[in-house]
């Protein structure tokens, strides 16, 4: 099972809801400016109210389905003049004997008001830092909610929460949805959907906005898209960052609902996804933790990963359907480990210029070129192996390495391997043999 992981407070970005109450501000006194027109218009709005308890329009002031203002029609007395007058002196009744604006909308501590501290709020809600008032669910463990059942789903639907304080487990093997989740905005540590085999549908979650924690969405056989986190605005936002794990999901296709979500600083792993073609979902973010891609067997493309710039470390390894591996943007990495990729003809990253850890290609059967021009480090070991077709090595501005491994590459030129020790003040201490001895160099 996936290590739980404790977020901090959310940071959200998050719109307060208004919700209209009923009657909240007294009725307008009707001997206020604006004459016997005024004095109708109370008249009315006291019909309205009637009217409005009897099942009638629930417009305050409004009488049978009609828009009666104060003074107006509908058996008031005054004629125009007096709603003329009423309009001028008080304005309409209809706006004294219900809700306008967010202070008499909130006035009772409603759900989604604003609040500064919890005796603003109405009995059973708390004043959440961004949601306000709301209805925030916390576990009897105090840590997490455990949905092992449908029963335990359906208490949970019950509760109608629009925050979960800590972590949200659903394990449940035989549910096939979570429909009734939907008033659900903020989790605040992890969301962990792990375990449910007849899962179809993540559409309950479509109100979901904030992960404090990790996201974890794995061994899940039936799922076939994240459709319903299209909402999802942040993951990850406690002073540990979290994670974001799409693992051995059989019949996952597509991840793209993630598309808005803010993944920057996260470390991500999407593992043994055999349907899975491209990582949509992920663009967009310019800096990552540890990035692991491995064993996805339909894995077409990585473009996803294009904008990212620094990385603490990044596995792309058995994914036998990628052409090629080009990071455009990646200028700074800690290790960097490409193995086992079975049809990536090019590794190409033009603006990387250190390694902080290791650099390992490895056992890439197709792989004909790699072309870092702007890799100056390599703190760590600099390993380049069995790489049967690799022909060239582009790495000019490559002056310092710990250590050095060129060796069974059947077709890169010996001679190159010799020229690029000697240039790194020979680190290779008999590591770099086994290539094409009988190639040229230009």
């Amino acid at each position: 099972m996936t290590a739980r992981f404790i977020a901090g407070a959310l940071s959200l970005g998050l719109a307060a809801v208004v919700a209209c109450g009923n009657g909240d501000r007294p009725a307008q006194d009707p001997g206020t400016p604006g004459g016997e027109g005024g004095a109708a218009g109370g008249a009315s709005e006291s019909l309205g109210g009637a009217l409005n308890e009897a099942g009638s329009d629930a417009r305050p002031g409004g009488a049978a389905g009609e828009d009666t203002r104060a003074g107006g029609a509908a058996g008031t007395s005054g004629g125009e003049a007096g709603a003329d007058s009423a309009g001028a002196g008080n304005g309409e009744a209809g706006s004294a004997g219900g809700c306008e604006g967010e202070a008499c909308a909130c006035s009772m501590g409603e759900r989604g008001c604003p609040c500064a501290e919890p005796s603003e709020c109405a009995d059973g809600l708390t004043c959440h830092p961004e949601l306000g008032c709301a209805n925030v669910c916390v576990s009897p463990s105090d840590a997490e909610f455990v949905i092992e059942d449908e029963a335990a789903l359906g208490e949970l639907i019950q509760r109608q929460c629009d925050a979960i304080e800590g972590s949200l487990w659903l394990v449940a093997p035989d549910i096939e949805g979570v429909a009734g989740l939907e008033s659900l905005q903020a989790v605040s540590a992890d969301l962990i959907i792990s375990g449910a085999e007849r899962l179809a549908s993540l559409q309950g979650f479509s109100g979901l906005e904030a992960i404090g924690g990790s996201l974890v969405v794995q061994t899940n056989g039936a799922l076939g898209d994240l459709s319903g986190f299209e909402a999802l605005r942040s993951i990850g936002l406690g002073a540990d960052a979290g994670a974001l794990v799409i693992s051995e999901n059989g019949e996952l296709t597509s991840i793209a609902a993630l598309a808005s979500a803010e993944i920057s600083d996260l470390s991500v792993t999407v593992s043994n996804n055999p349907e899975l073609t491209r990582l949509a979902g992920l663009g967009g973010a310019l800096s990552l933790r540890h990035v692991v891609i491995v064993d996805n067997e339909r894995l077409e493309s990585l473009n996803a990963l294009a904008a990212v710039t620094d990385l603490e470390s990044l596995t792309l390894a058995d994914n036998p359907a990628v052409p090629d591996i080009n990071l455009p943007a990646l200028e700074r990495a800690g290790a960097l480990t490409l193995t086992g990729n079975t049809r990536m003809a090019l590794l190409r990253m033009p603006a990387l210029a250190s390694a902080e850890m290791a650099l390992t290609v490895a056992a890439n059967p197709v792989l004909e070129s790699i072309e870092m021009p702007a890799l100056s480090s390599v703190v760590g070991s600099l390993t380049i192996s069995d790489n049967a077709m690799l022909t060239r090595l582009e790495l000019d501005a490559l002056s310092s390495v710990g250590a050095l491994t060129v060796t069974g590459n059947g077709r890169l030129p010996q001679c190159a391997v010799d020229a690029l020790n000697a240039g790194l003040g020979g680190p290779c201490a008999g590591s770099c043999s086994g290539n094409d001895s009988s190639a040229a160099c230009p």
